[in-house]
């Protein structure tokens, strides 16, 4: 069975509110006598005059409403809509069938002012359950909903249910996209225009930890295949956006131990690909605090050959911190360059200075120490890529190393011109493509071919 939406316009919200009900929903609420009564004052006060020709004739007293532009007014409806948000959860304590992506957290609607979503099952009895809440609110508060601009927007609902629901509510059948708080919502490619920054800890961020990674990382949960499209291509931009962030360990009950980037840069399943999660002992879901006990690194299944080397590991570099808590930092410098510029990539040099890694030599070449300078600009197999982009963006001559590169890219393709974005994101594109090829080289021993590597930057 499918689920719906309904987005629900309230009539004329702020001009035909009861006033009886505004002062009953603060007595309800144990507000002081006396500052209902001054609150009550100002609002059953309230004259109105009508412009006739540009002028102003006449006065007349209202009867019910908030007046708009008073900084009182959205404080009380506020108010107002808190009684329906607590009666709709009453009403789906019992028969009600949540929205099979709102189950989880028990969400069955969104309220900013008079901005309203409700989401149900697709099915009649939940949708009776909405419709009686919203009956019994118009009957206590006067705010009717405005069945010509509210809509049920319907997902894998049959057309007679659908037929039954439209019925029960009166409202008419809508369609994605469409916008709520200024935002859209759709289920299809989102653009640049469509968005702007979400607050971190917004009730979207919730829903994501429960319903999509259910207590696994944002690095290691593998995409379904009936996912959204926003949501696959958010999952295609973990390996650039990896790099971009610092994981600092501190009492460890944050970072999940396999698939967070704690150690250094990597996450142990990376580091350790051997692992097996099909033993009981060996959970996926596992914090870094759960094998941090009594000052010591203590895994289980000690006869496990991996397991021992990674305790071995972890135990030579890392070390919990019990007073401070996990943090993430995101590594921009005050220019607004990423960290990736001055060296931070955990390349072979670096893991076999570590004693990770058994080799620290190019995986391309096998000749010289994989560094930074060397993967991206100096080897031969990656100094003829490059060399390929530079003639696509109508640069001729030949490679730099690679803080020359930095240098002249820095001055030769800034400002706002087509041609700079254009040059700009080629030498991204260059840095990134080779760097999954070097990763898909070495932990999924693939054969790469410069002209692959080329034209997957191409398509970039």
């Amino acid at each position: 069975m499918g689920s719906c939406a309904m987005k629900i316009d309230l009539h004329k919200a702020y001009n035909t509110v009861s006033w009886d009900f505004v002062e009953e929903v603060m007595l309800a609420f144990n507000f002081p006598g006396h500052f209902i009564k001054l609150v009550m004052s100002s609002v059953r006060t309230c004259m109105f005059s009508i412009m006739i020709n540009g002028q102003l004739e006449g006065y007349f007293q209202g009867k019910r409403g908030l007046r708009q532009g008073d900084p009182l007014s959205p404080l009380l409806f506020v108010l107002c809509m808190e009684y329906l948000t607590r009666f709709l959860n009453k009403v789906t304590e019992n028969g009600f069938s949540f929205h099979m992506k709102c189950e989880e957290i028990k969400l069955s609607h969104l309220c900013f002012a008079d901005d309203l979503f409700v989401f149900a099952n697709g099915d009649g009895n939940s949708v009776e359950k909405i419709k009686e809440a919203l009956d019994h609110f118009e009957e206590v508060s006067g705010l009717v909903p405005n069945m010509q601009k509210s809509e049920v927007i319907f997902s894998g609902v049959e057309h007679p249910v659908k037929l039954k629901i439209l019925g029960i509510l009166g409202f008419k059948e809508g369609a994605l996209p469409i916008k709520y708080l200024g935002l859209p919502l759709i289920s299809s490619r989102l653009t640049r225009l469509h968005c702007q920054e979400l607050e971190k800890q917004s009730l979207w961020a919730i829903w994501v930890t429960k319903v999509k990674l259910k207590k696994l990382s944002f690095w290691g949960i593998t995409k379904t295949v009936d996912s959204s499209w926003n949501w696959r291509n958010l999952l295609k931009l973990r390996n650039i956006a990896r790099p971009l962030f610092e994981y600092k360990l501190g009492d460890g009950k944050q970072f999940s131990f396999w698939y967070d980037p704690w150690c250094n840069g990597y996450a142990l399943i990376d580091l350790f690909p051997g692992i097996s999660f099909n033993e009981p002992y060996i959970s996926r879901d596992s914090v870094v605090g759960d094998f941090w006990i009594q000052g010591r690194w203590l895994l289980p299944a000690r006869w496990n050959g991996t397991m021992v080397s990674i305790e071995r590991f972890l135990t030579d570099h890392f070390s919990v911190n019990v007073n401070q808590v996990d943090s993430i930092i995101c590594r921009v410098d005050k220019h607004g360059k990423f960290n990736t510029v001055h060296d931070r990539l955990r390349t072979k040099k670096k893991l076999h200075q570590w004693g990770i890694a058994n080799s620290n030599s190019c995986v391309f070449c096998n000749a010289e120490r994989e560094e930074v300078d060397h993967l991206f600009f100096e080897c031969c197999f990656s100094k003829e890529i490059w060399r390929r982009v530079l003639r696509a963006v109508n640069v001729r001559r030949e490679p730099f190393v690679w803080k020359r590169e930095v240098s002249w890219f820095s001055r030769k393709a800034c400002g706002k011109t087509l041609l700079a974005n254009v040059r700009r994101a080629a030498m991204a594109a260059n840095v990134y493509t080779i760097w999954r090829a070097r990763n898909a080289s070495i932990f999924q021993q693939k054969n790469i071919t410069a002209d692959k590597v080329f034209g997957q930057i191409r398509e970039i």
